[in-house]
C-alpha cells in the first residue's frame, strides 16, 4: 500500500467515526428532549390541577398579590356558590321534578303504609291515652287537660252562640228551608193527631175515660142531674158518644180547622224569643249540663283513661282504611298546589349558597380528587404524551437543521 492510499484510508475512518459520534449525540439530545418536554407536560398539567384549589389563600410579597393566588376555585368561590345556587333551584331541585318523584315514585305509598303501621301499633299498646300523653308530654298534656281544653271550648262556643240568638225571633234563627219543612210537616201532623185522637177514643182507657166524663157530667148537675144519670143507659150513651166522635174526627171541616191552628200557632211562636219561650230558666247552667252530657257520652273521649287495646281497635278499621287514605289524598293536593311557593320559601338557592360557601376547600379538594381520580391521572398522562411528541418534533427539527 503506498503512502497516499494509507492516507485515504485514515482519513475514511475518522470521518465514519465523526459520523457515529454525531449519530449518537443526536439520537441522546432526542430522547432527552422527549423526556423533558414529557416531564414538562404532566408536571404543568398536575401543577394547573392543584392550582384549582391551592394556595386557600392570597399569598403577598409586600403588599403586592403573588399571581394566580389563591387558586381558582378558592377566588371564585362567591360566584360559584351563586351559579350552583341557581342551577339547583331552576334546573335539578324543581317543583316539577319533585311532583313527579311524588306522583310516580313509592314515595306516597311508602309513607301511606308507615304511617297505617305506626297507627296499627299506636292503637294496640298497652298504655291508656292519658299515660301516652304524660310520658310523651313530659307531663304537660293529659286526658284532664284535653277534657278541660274541650269543655271550655264547647262551653264558650254554645253559650256564645245562645247569648247571640236569645233575644232573636225564632224566624231569623231558624233557616229558610227548616221552615218551609216545618210548614210543610204540619197537615201530616194534623192527620197524625186526628189519628192518635181516633185511636185513642175507641180504645178501652178512651171509652172508660169518656164514660167517666158523662157520669161526671150527670153527677154535677144535681138530684135531677143523678136521676137522669140512673135512667140513662151509660154504655148505649157512651157508644154514641165515640161514634159522633169518630165522625167527627173524620170530617174534612175538623182537619182544616186542626191544620189552620197548627199553622197560626206556629207562625206565633215564630215571633218569640229563646228568651220568651224558656222564661226563668238560666241559659248558661244548661249550656254547661249540655257540655257535661256530650262529654260523658261521647265513646272516644270517656275511654281515654283504659288502655288502649280495650277499645281502640273498634276504630282502627276506619281510621286506617278511611281516614289515613283520605289524609294522603288531602296531603297530595296540598303538596301539589302549595309545593312550588314552598320551595321558594325554603330557599333551596340560598341553602346551597351557604353550604358551598361554608365548606371546607381542603375537604372538597379530597373529595374531587379521589372521586376523578382516574380522569386527573389521565390529563397528566395525556400532558406527558404531549409533552413527549412536542420535545420529540422539536428534536427532530435540530437534528434536520445541524
Amino acid at each position: 500500500m503506498d503512502i497516499v492510499s494509507y492516507e485515504e484510508t485514515v482519513i475514511d475512518v475518522q470521518t465514519n467515526g465523526e459520523k457515529v459520534v454525531n449519530m449518537e449525540f443526536h439520537i441522546g439530545w432526542l430522547i432527552l428532549l422527549t423526556i423533558i418536554g414529557a416531564i414538562l407536560g404532566g408536571g404543568t398539567n398536575i401543577i394547573a390541577i392543584h392550582m384549582l384549589f391551592r394556595p386557600h389563600r392570597a399569598m403577598y410579597i409586600g403588599s403586592y398579590q403573588i399571581p394566580f393566588t389563591p387558586g381558582l376555585i378558592p377566588k371564585r368561590r362567591n360566584e360559584l356558590a351563586v351559579q350552583l345556587g341557581k342551577l339547583v333551584e331552576e334546573h335539578l331541585v324543581t317543583p316539577e321534578g319533585i311532583q313527579k318523584r311524588i306522583n310516580q315514585g313509592p314515595f306516597m305509598n311508602d309513607l301511606e303504609t308507615k304511617i297505617q303501621q305506626l297507627l296499627h301499633d299506636f292503637l294496640h299498646q298497652e298504655l291508656s291515652f292519658d299515660e301516652w300523653l304524660k310520658t310523651n308530654t313530659n307531663r304537660s298534656w293529659s286526658v284532664t287537660t284535653i277534657k278541660d281544653a274541650i269543655r271550655n271550648g264547647l262551653y264558650n262556643k254554645l253559650n256564645g252562640i245562645a247569648l247571640r240568638y236569645q233575644s232573636k225571633p225564632l224566624e231569623e234563627i231558624i233557616p229558610p228551608e227548616w221552615n218551609s219543612r216545618l210548614e210543610e210537616y204540619i197537615p201530616r201532623m194534623t192527620t197524625t193527631i186526628l189519628d192518635k185522637v181516633e185511636v185513642y177514643v175507641i180504645s178501652d182507657e178512651g171509652r172508660g175515660k169518656i164514660d167517666e166524663m158523662i157520669s161526671r157530667f150527670f153527677e154535677t148537675r144535681g138530684s135531677v142531674g143523678g136521676f137522669l144519670g140512673r135512667m140513662v143507659n151509660r154504655s148505649s150513651l157512651t157508644s154514641i158518644m165515640i161514634k159522633e166522635l169518630t165522625k167527627l174526627l173524620h170530617e174534612d171541616k175538623t182537619k182544616e180547622l186542626l191544620n189552620d191552628w197548627l199553622k197560626r200557632e206556629y207562625h206565633q211562636y215564630l215571633k218569640k224569643s229563646p228568651d220568651e219561650i224558656l222564661e226563668n230558666i238560666e241559659v248558661s247552667n244548661k249550656v254547661e249540663k249540655m257540655v257535661d252530657l256530650i262529654l260523658s257520652e261521647t265513646p272516644i273521649i270517656r275511654d281515654l283513661e283504659r288502655p288502649m287495646k280495650e277499645w281502640a281497635y273498634q276504630y282502627e278499621d276506619i281510621i286506617i282504611t278511611s281516614i289515613v287514605p283520605s289524609f294522603m289524598s288531602e296531603v297530595t293536593k296540598l303538596l301539589e298546589k302549595h309545593l312550588k311557593n314552598t320551595i321558594k320559601r325554603i330557599g333551596i338557592r340560598n341553602i346551597v349558597e351557604e353550604q358551598v360557601n361554608t365548606f371546607p376547600l381542603q375537604r372538597l379538594e379530597t373529595i374531587l380528587i379521589l372521586v376523578a381520580k382516574r380522569e386527573l391521572k389521565m390529563i397528566a398522562i395525556l400532558g406527558a404524551l404531549i409533552g413527549g411528541l412536542v420535545g420529540l418534533f422539536q428534536g427532530l427539527l435540530i437534528m434536520i437543521v445541524l
